[in-house]
């Protein structure tokens, strides 16, 4: 009896902080790819215009199920200008670009850090509720390290 109640007090324990963990890397596992894919992009853009694309957030919101990016793609969508050929077809994440120049302050969101480079920059911001937890990455065109709050 006191076996099986003290493993019930650890499976209550455990369980959660499991679960935790196992959605946020659902999350960083997806948003690996997109970063990836969206930088990569971006430095092309940048080497042919000039200047970087900002890009409103694709999808629109995260909403904890996984949706459909094809459209951030496709002819009219907010990545179309970049020409990017996404890892997966859905995301749980909302991905939002946010650029500027020189002459321009980087402002990225509460939490996140960023050097001010001498040129134009660019940050991306992925918002990603999965499993009932919001997740925030964030990355930038001065240093590609992934930042999660």
């Amino acid at each position: 009896m006191v076996v099986v109640a003290v493993i019930g007090v650890l499976a209550k324990l455990a369980l959660p902080s499991f679960f935790r963990e196992s959605s946020r890397g659902t999350a960083k596992s997806e948003v690996v790819g997109v970063f990836a894919e969206l930088t990569n992009k971006e430095l092309n853009y940048e080497s042919k215009k000039g200047v970087y694309l900002a890009a409103a957030a694709c999808p629109a919101s995260s909403t904890g199920k996984p949706q459909d990016v094809t459209a951030c793609s496709a002819s009219g969508g907010v990545w179309a200008s970049l020409g990017t050929l996404m890892p997966t077809a859905t995301v749980y994440c909302s991905y939002q670009i946010t650029a500027g120049t020189s002459a321009q302050t980087a402002a990225p969101p509460a939490g996140f850090t960023m050097r001010q480079p001498a040129t134009g920059w660019f940050f991306i911001v992925a918002t990603c509720l999965v499993g009932g937890t919001t997740y925030t990455f964030f990355t930038c065109s001065d240093d590609s390290t992934m930042q999660i709050k």
